[in-house]
């Protein structure tokens, strides 16, 4: 069996070995801040299935070089299966202003190069909801999602939004052909292969995900020369 995971940050090399060991083949490796964008770059150079996501966490919005944007349209030119992560914001941390500042100049960057986000949403997401709007063709991942059945609905008026989870509560919520299940290594479930773990304990059906992460690839086709589109048992 095939698993992905779809969302993870920088872990040393043999984490992604040993993930891959145990059955998870794909990650989508998110960056946080532009000192740590050239790391990721260099796990996706490095290891076969890590797919780089580079962009600004809202934690972390202070003492930005200042040719950060320009940064980022440079690596995005350079490697055409990057996506734009993790951005957005979080209601629990300063500066709400600043941080919607950036997750509206990542979300335009996105729209521009037609590249997939990643977005951090904690006590934020129906600001953020307000944010899509402007951006309605958008694919989106929403990260360690934790919002309620109306909330979902919300979202699942863009076209292009997949809730990726590391908690059970809102799998019951979310279409089977929206869900995607994440570690949020190192931190959230410690290591990748944690996912195969939660997948089989709350008896969600990983061909689902993996058909989900082939439909995703199919939105952003960069990443489709990557994906194994056979079987997803191993032989």
């Amino acid at each position: 069996m095939v698993y992905f995971d779809a969302h993870c940050h920088i872990q040393p090399k043999t984490q992604f070995v040993n993930a891959q060991k145990a059955g998870v083949k794909y990650f989508f490796c998110n960056a946080t801040h532009p000192d740590n964008w050239q790391s990721v770059c260099t796990l996706n150079q490095s290891i076969a299935g890590v797919f780089p996501c580079l962009g600004i966490h809202p934690w972390f919005i202070q003492n930005l070089p200042s040719n950060w944007i320009n940064q980022l349209h440079q690596l995005l030119e350079t490697y055409p299966e990057m996506m734009i992560g993790e951005i957005g914001l979080d209601g629990t941390h300063p500066n709400l202003e600043q941080q919607a500042n950036i997750f509206e100049i990542c979300l335009k960057t996105a729209q521009k190069y037609k590249r997939p986000v990643h977005i951090h949403g904690h006590k934020a997401w129906s600001t953020i909801l307000n944010f899509l709007k402007c951006y309605p063709n958008l694919v989106c991942v929403l990260h360690r999602f934790g919002g309620n059945d109306a909330l979902v609905r919300q979202f699942l008026k863009f076209p292009y939004v997949y809730f990726s989870v590391m908690h059970a509560k809102p799998v019951r919520f979310i279409p089977n052909n929206r869900l995607f299940i994440e570690s949020d290594a190192p931190d959230g479930l410690n290591f990748s292969e944690k996912i195969i773990e939660f997948i089989q304990q709350n008896q969600i059906n990983p061909h689902v995900l993996y058909q989900n992460l082939i439909q995703f690839s199919e939105l952003f086709p960069a990443l489709k020369p990557y994906i194994d589109k056979g079987k997803t048992y191993d032989k």
